[in-house]
């Protein structure tokens, strides 16, 4: 440790003629410019550049920083048996750690694969192959920074991919009309298609935090072995409530940014009222318990069925009543013989990155919390990927605010459009009329989740809102998908 510390004085006095050996690329081959988040700066400062995620781990320790890993199952907490696990660090530093990384700062991840038997860190360096993904926050440009290592087949070349304002330019059009000679999504960052807003995510960030390891619920690793390194590694790993905690610190750094919002602010009114009209991140929540644990009632998520900013209530069913749904939707959770995930009623809600969005609007004075209930009331029984909803931004204009907006609305033929319309100039559509509304459906809801003869209709609204991930505009990014399909099993799905 003495040498490396003497290592980086000797760089940071700039010893004559003496570059680092240490080269970060861009995409297109060149080398990067220089970065003021901490990866940069430690990185920069070695004589070779970390090939690995072990060379990594030992940089960080080596520099006066924690790490905290945590790890989540990718075919599903009860299907162990592919070996496919990804691990997900978070870097703190110590007090005396320069240059200083808070909570919410640096994050990296890297994936497990099975050898013989064998779960192994998965670093092998075949050509192409990532190895490492990696975000940090950048203290000048106060944006993330995004970076991956790829194998070389002798090794890893590090690259800088871009920030988060080249992720909202690779997003610039989603949901919206494309311009003449543009694409749909943009080209710069791989990363735009999973971290829509720019800044780190956790599809399961509210508890149980499904798949994920949990202090009271570890990973089950079924008759595989944990080689050595995973061991160390397991043996140290950090509960999901406490990455998803460093998670939204990270979102909210981002969204407190001065920079961020001045981007924000530059992009047109469609652009900055999407989050409130359309889902650019979406998030995970289930029942709280395991469905292998005997309790009477299984909860459902109160935001799958109306809008957290509207409101909240408590919604359950019978837990044998589930369980039938189950055997009569013929449910399966692929590539095991299990009929769920391990929590009931696992489904699809706003995102939390979109929320604090739709707040900021409102803490600006770009709308009010009347013009957010007005819009969220428009299709209320779908809170999440409503066409009709999300087709309303199109309407937006692009000068003239939400004046020009009303009179758009006015004389449009789109029955959703007379609604909005009248929602936004009639004084009896208020605040309290929507949450009454909102009420309404949720009695309605629980209702049919208690009577057996309509628990199939909120059901098939589960496997539909499941379903609409994948067939929603976010899920349309040629390179990737929110869900990652193919790489992650998330959901029991019926069997034909």
């Amino acid at each position: 440790m003495k040498t490396l510390k003497m290592a980086l004085l000797v760089f940071s006095l700039g010893a004559a003629n003496i570059a680092s050996a240490c080269v970060i690329k861009k995409s297109n081959g060149s080398e990067a410019a220089v970065q003021a988040d901490a990866f940069y700066q430690i990185i920069k400062a070695l004589p070779a550049c970390p090939e690995n995620v072990q060379a990594l781990q030992t940089t960080l320790k080596n520099t006066d920083n924690v790490l905290k890993p945590s790890m989540v199952a990718n075919r599903g907490i009860n299907n162990p048996s592919f070996g496919s696990f990804s691990l997900f660090e978070q870097v703190l530093s110590h007090s005396l750690a320069n240059p200083k990384i808070e909570e919410g700062e640096l994050f990296f991840g890297h994936f497990t694969d099975l050898v013989q038997g064998s779960i192994v860190l998965d670093q092998t360096p075949a050509p192409g192959k990532l190895l490492i993904e990696l975000i940090a926050w950048d203290k000048q440009k106060e944006l993330f920074n995004f970076y991956e290592l790829i194998g070389t087949a002798t090794g890893g070349q590090w690259f800088y991919r871009g920030d988060s304002a080249d992720i909202i330019k690779d997003n610039a059009n989603l949901y919206l009309d494309v311009p003449t000679g543009q694409n749909k999504f943009g080209t710069t960052l791989r990363c735009s298609a999973c971290h829509t807003s720019g800044g780190p995510i956790m599809k399961e960030l509210s508890a149980p935090h499904n798949d994920w390891w949990v202090n009271s619920q570890p990973l089950k690793f079924g008759s595989n072995k944990l080689s050595n390194e995973v061991a160390t590694v397991v043996a140290k790993l950090a509960g999901a409530d406490e990455f998803s905690h460093a998670v939204k610190k990270g979102i909210q750094k981002l969204e407190n940014s001065a920079n961020y919002q001045k981007i924000k602010s530059q992009q047109s009114l469609q652009v900055q009222l999407r989050p409130l009209f359309c889902e650019t991140e979406i998030n995970l929540e289930s029942d709280l318990t395991p469905l292998d644990v005997g309790v009477l009632n299984v909860n459902v998520p109160s935001a799958s069925v109306i809008n957290p900013l509207l409101m909240q209530s408590s919604l359950t069913i019978k837990k044998l009543d589930y369980l039938a749904l189950l055997d009569k939707y013929r449910m399966n959770f692929p590539e095991t013989k299990n009929k769920d995930a391990d929590h009931a009623w696992l489904v699809p809600v706003k995102g939390y990155s979109d929320l604090i969005a739709i707040q900021s609007l409102m803490q600006k004075g770009i709308i009010d919390e009347e013009f957010m209930t007005d819009v969220l009331a428009i299709d209320l029984e779908n809170p999440l990927f409503s066409h009709k909803r999300c087709g309303l931004v199109k309407l937006i204009p692009k000068t003239g605010g939400l004046e020009a907006f009303k009179n758009i609305l006015k004389l449009s033929n789109l029955p959703e459009a007379q609604e909005l319309y009248q929602n936004l100039t009639d004084p009896a559509k208020n605040q309290t009329f929507h949450k009454d509304q909102a009420q309404k459906i949720f009695a309605q809801t629980q209702l049919q989740l208690s009577t057996f003869q309509e628990q199939s209709l909120q059901f098939e609204s589960l496997i539909l809102k499941r379903q609409a991930v994948f067939d929603s505009e976010i899920s349309k990014n040629p390179r990737g998908q929110i869900l990652e399909p193919g790489f992650r099993v998330i959901f029991a799905a019926p069997q034909n």
